[in-house]
């Protein structure tokens, strides 16, 4: 717990509180040992006052914002974008919340053993995710290959373009409803901490952060492109697609929709967006992980609020469930601007 409340001062922000709870999701006992086997998800809400932040007299004279203007000179095609992107960097000035409640969701499996007629801990397995904490019994699993439930690939191509309208705010409102969080209501009720991922989408456990990443572009107004004959067909294809309800079942998609590596190439091979710096990302952007043995992309998270000159941005993710966690500046982690406003790509 020292871990967490120390935390608070790597933004600049005050600590005010810190709280785990767990809830047991299932108990076994071992045939052999006896040993009694629990699962247990504990979610850690930190909460925190960000730092107060004078608003300044001219924003152009910010440092981010004039690095804005700079590639808008350079790259006159993304005028719209960069107008886009400054409107909501100066809202994380007037915007940014006073009280942050982060949330951190930690998967335990723990074994217990009785001694002198007391129950105790033999073992605590988790792994909280990026840059936290990971227990010395973790063992982490070799990755999967990629989901792929697309259908039979159509050779037929397009390269027509599609208008559309990115709208980061709508998106960041998605990301915020369809992720663990705290609602509020009192301990011991059933919604306490409630699964709020979205039951229309297949849950892609133990790997859904770029399903969820991939979901949050979609709700904000990113363009579904297909590689079955579907309108658009393209030659970057990125979907998800249902027989229009909650009903999963023969759901198809393809791994630039479920798989974080593939993500980040598509978004950029499609022309969606381009690698940023820190200090430009901003709500509706996206913040991939790089693993640090082989710098391969692990992991994808999407920005929810956007920070400024002494607040950092913050993030939602699946797996490893978080909330309004603060955003990163290592070199771990590499963030992708995601053009908004209205925008064209050729598919």
């Amino acid at each position: 717990m020292n871990f967490y409340r120390n935390w608070a001062n790597r933004w600049g922000g005050t600590l005010l509180d810190v709280e785990s709870q767990p809830v047991i999701k299932k108990i076994t006992i071992d045939n052999l040992s006896g040993n009694i086997k629990e699962m247990v998800y504990e979610w850690i809400t930190i909460k925190w006052r960000s730092k107060k932040v004078k608003i300044p007299s001219n924003f152009e004279n910010l440092k981010e914002i004039k690095q804005l203007r700079a590639l808008e000179k350079a790259k006159p095609e993304l005028r719209g974008a960069v107008e886009d992107k400054i409107k909501y960097i100066i809202k994380g000035y007037a915007n940014y919340p006073k009280i942050v409640n982060t949330g951190i969701g930690v998967k335990h499996k723990v074994t217990l053993t009785m001694e002198n007629g007391r129950l105790v801990i033999l073992k605590d397995v988790y792994n909280e995710g990026p840059d936290l904490l990971t227990s010395p019994d973790f063992l982490k699993t070799k990755n999967s290959l990629p989901q792929d439930n697309s259908v039979s690939e159509d050779n037929t191509r397009s390269t027509s373009s599609i208008s559309y309208y990115y709208d980061r705010q709508s998106a960041a409102n998605y990301a915020d409803q369809y992720v663990y969080h705290h609602c509020g209501c009192n301990y011991g009720e059933y919604s306490y901490y409630p699964n709020s991922y979205n039951p229309c989408y297949v849950n892609m456990a133990p790997g859904d952060c770029a399903n969820y990443v991939s979901q949050c572009l979609f709700a904000g107004g990113q363009p579904r492109v297909f590689d079955d004959g579907t309108y658009p067909t393209g030659i970057n294809p990125w979907y998800y697609k249902n027989n229009g309800n909650c009903d999963t079942y023969g759901d198809k998609w393809n791994s630039a929709w479920d798989w974080a590596p593939t993500l980040y190439s598509t978004i950029k091979n499609s022309g969606r967006g381009m690698d940023e710096s820190y200090s430009i990302a901003c709500i509706g952007d996206v913040a991939f992980y790089r693993k640090a043995s082989s710098g391969t992309v692990d992991h994808a998270v999407f920005i929810v609020v956007s920070g400024n000159s002494g607040n950092p941005d913050l993030y939602d993710s699946h797996t490893s469930d978080r909330y309004h966690c603060p955003t990163l500046n290592n070199s771990h982690w590499f963030y992708v601007w995601i053009y908004g406003g209205p925008q064209s790509i050729n598919y």
